[in-house]
C-alpha cells in the first residue's frame, strides 16, 4: 500500500467508518498519536478508546484530506474535520450543531504502517464556533436543517409551486431526484416543530472553497425564519462541508430575498440574465 493509500485508509477506515479492526491492519504495536485536540497517547488500545470518544460526542464524523503529500519515511495532509454536536465535548454541551476545524497532520511510516502521528488543530477556531453555536441555540433551537430524504421530494416539488415560483425556476421531480444523488448537490430540508417548511440546495464548486447556494424556499414567509435559515446556512458551509465562500443569484424583482441577502452579509458582485430577467449574483465568505 502506497503511503496516500495508508494515510486515506487510516481516516476512511478507522475514523470515518469507525472500524477500529482495523487498527492492527494500518498501525505499528508502539504507535504514537498526538491528536488535533491536543491528547497525547501510545498504543492501539488508548488509540481505539479516543477514537470512540471523539465519534461518540460527534455524530456522522468525518475526516477529510485536503491535500496529501510524503517523501521517504514522513507524510503530510492538510485536513477537515466535522461533525454533529451531539455529545459533550471539549466541555461544551451537545447542541446538535454542525461544527468543523481545519488541521495539518504529520505521518510517520516504518514497514509498510503508520508508526506515528502528530496532528495540529485549529482549537481557537473550533471552540470559537463552539461557543457561537452554544449561544445560537436559544434562538434556533425550534429550527431544524437536515439532509433531505428521498420520500421528501414530492412535497419538496408543491413547495415549488407556491409564492416561491414567480422567483425560482422549478424542477421536475425527476430532476429532484436526480440532482439529490450528485456528489456534489446538497439537499437540506427545514422543519420547525416537528413540520416541514422549507428546503434548500447547495451545489459544491470544483474550485474547493466555494458553494453555490442555489436555492432556498421556505413556506411560512414573514416571520422571520428565512433570515435565520441564510445564517445557518452560513455554519453548514464552513462547518460541515469545510467551504469558504459562499455565492447566489437572485432575480433583480425579488427584492425581499435581496433585503435578507444583504442583511446577513452578502455583497453584489456582478450579473447574469434568466430568459429576458435580470439575475444579480452575491457573494460572502462562510
Amino acid at each position: 500500500m502506497s503511503t496516500p493509500q495508508l494515510v486515506h485508509a487510516f481516516y476512511e477506515r478507522i475514523w470515518n467508518a469507525g472500524n477500529l479492526g482495523a487498527i492492527p491492519d494500518l498501525l505499528t504495536k508502539g504507535f504514537a498519536f498526538r491528536g488535533s485536540l491536543g491528547s497525547e497517547m501510545r498504543g492501539h488500545t488508548a488509540f481505539a478508546d479516543y477514537v470512540r470518544s471523539i465519534r461518540d460526542s460527534l455524530s456522522d464524523y468525518r475526516c477529510t484530506i485536503l491535500n496529501c503529500v510524503s517523501e521517504g519515511d514522513q507524510g503530510f495532509a492538510r485536513m477537515h474535520f466535522s461533525g454533529f454536536h451531539t455529545g459533550v465535548f471539549r466541555g461544551y454541551p451537545p447542541t446538535g450543531r454542525s461544527i468543523g476545524w481545519f488541521g495539518a497532520a504529520l505521518f510517520r511510516f516504518e514497514h509498510g504502517l503508520i508508526s506515528e502521528l502528530w496532528v495540529l488543530g485549529d482549537l481557537a477556531g473550533l471552540d470559537r464556533a463552539l461557543q457561537q453555536n452554544a449561544g445560537a441555540v436559544s434562538e434556533n433551537q425550534e429550527i431544524l436543517i437536515r439532509d433531505t430524504k428521498r420520500d421528501e421530494l414530492e412535497r419538496i416539488c408543491d413547495m415549488e409551486q407556491g409564492e416561491a415560483r414567480e422567483f425560482i425556476i422549478p424542477y421536475s421531480l425527476q430532476r429532484h431526484q436526480a440532482e439529490l444523488v450528485k456528489p456534489d448537490g446538497v439537499y437540506k430540508s427545514i422543519w420547525h416543530d416537528g413540520e416541514l417548511i422549507g428546503f434548500l440546495i447547495l451545489v459544491l464548486d470544483e474550485d474547493g472553497r466555494s458553494v453555490e447556494f442555489r436555492r432556498i424556499v421556505i413556506t411560512k414567509s414573514g416571520r422571520g425564519y428565512g433570515k435565520r435559515v441564510v445564517r445557518m446556512v452560513n455554519e453548514i458551509c464552513r462547518n460541515e462541508l469545510g467551504r469558504t465562500r459562499i455565492w447566489l443569484d437572485v432575480f433583480e424583482t425579488n427584492e425581499r430575498a435581496r433585503h435578507v441577502y444583504e442583511q446577513c452579509g452578502y455583497q453584489q458582485f456582478g450579473k447574469s440574465e434568466h430568459e429576458g430577467r435580470t439575475l444579480l449574483l452575491y457573494e460572502k465568505g462562510a
